[in-house]
């Protein structure tokens, strides 16, 4: 394949730490806001500035987390149910019926 030359070295790992900083900078970033007070959310300070729970403390308190995580798991287990259903009749069918097209599906 390739040399693994010292200039292929260093062009491998500041490509890689780029598409970190791509990756993980607006996870950060959104962490940060989060611990910011709403009267801060829109400055540029990314490392001073006050650090806060109260946006958390609000969503548990004041909010309907519970009906939304509720109607987020009855979703999540129905998809994952029928898919399951679905999945095992397509993979009985596979294993048991010769018909056209089979070896194109199946490899």
């Amino acid at each position: 394949m390739f040399r693994k030359t010292p200039g292929f070295r260093v062009f491998f790992w500041i490509f890689t730490v780029t598409i970190g900083g791509f990756i993980f900078l607006p996870l950060l970033w959104m962490i940060n806001t989060a611990l910011k007070p709403a009267a801060e959310t829109f400055t540029l300070d990314f490392f001073t500035g006050t650090k806060t729970m109260e946006n958390f403390a609000h969503i548990v308190t004041d909010g309907k987390i519970m009906r939304y995580l509720r109607n987020s798991l009855l979703v999540s287990f129905g998809s994952s149910l029928m898919a399951t259903i679905v999945c095992a009749f397509a993979a009985y069918s596979f294993s048991k019926f010769r018909y056209r097209g089979r070896k194109l599906v199946m490899g």
